[in-house]
Order: structure tokens, then C-alpha cells, then sequence
């Protein structure tokens, strides 16, 4: 591969990395939650940086196998962010049925939904 070639798709890699950032939208702070079990909760910060478009999130815990739902509950389960504002997300544990030898592994899941615009046709 000539060095020409080489930068060119360096180039192409970066300015699609820098349009996805300045994009604006729903971010969650943390790739990760670790859950200590001696705290009661731990929290999830999520920000809208979109300078317009309000979402409503819903969040919620999966088990590995996303069959069925994990001893935990996030609250708020399901509320509007608005343009340029953040929040925080709190997990709360609900069960005592983990085990205490080893790390368990959950899913946080949070769906964002973009504000419409009211529109006077009825059928839109």
C-alpha cells in the first residue's frame, strides 16, 4: 500500500470519527456500570447533546442471556431529556440472589426516541 493511499484512508477514518462526535444526540457517559455491592446504587450519567431535538429514553437491565430481566431496576425507567441537558440514571439492586464469589455480567439497555414535530395532518 503506497503512503498516498495510507493517508487518504487515515483521513477518510478521522473526519467520519469527528462527524460522529459533533453529531449532537443522546451519549452515555460510561461504557461501563460496576455495581458495587456495599453502596445501595450506582448511577449512569447520560447527556443530549443535540442543540434541538428532545428525546424520551427508556432504560432498562437484560440478563446475559436477554431472556429475562436482571435483579435490578433503573429509575427514572422512562423520561423526556431535553436539547442540551444530562441526567443520571440509577441502578438499584432488587434481589439478593447474585452470587458473592464472582462477578456477574448484566446489560443496560437505553432505547432513545427523537422528538416529532406536531404536524396537522392527521395522517403523517
Amino acid at each position: 500500500m503506497s503512503k498516498r493511499t495510507f493517508a487518504v484512508i487515515i483521513t477518510l477514518l478521522c473526519s467520519f470519527c469527528i462527524g460522529q462526535a459533533l453529531a449532537g444526540g443522546i451519549v452515555l457517559q460510561r461504557t461501563r456500570v460496576i455495581y458495587d455491592a456495599s453502596r445501595k446504587e450506582a448511577a449512569l450519567p447520560v447527556a443530549n447533546k443535540g442543540a434541538e431535538t428532545p428525546y424520551l429514553l427508556q432504560s432498562w437491565v437484560d440478563n446475559i442471556d436477554g431472556t429475562s430481566r436482571a435483579p435490578f431496576i433503573i429509575t427514572p425507567p422512562l423520561f423526556r431529556l431535553e436539547a442540551g441537558d444530562d441526567s443520571s440514571l440509577r441502578i438499584i439492586k432488587t434481589a439478593d440472589n447474585l452470587p458473592e464469589n464472582k462477578e456477574s455480567l448484566f446489560y443496560i439497555n437505553v432505547r432513545a426516541i427523537p422528538a416529532k414535530k406536531k404536524s396537522d395532518d392527521v395522517n403523517a
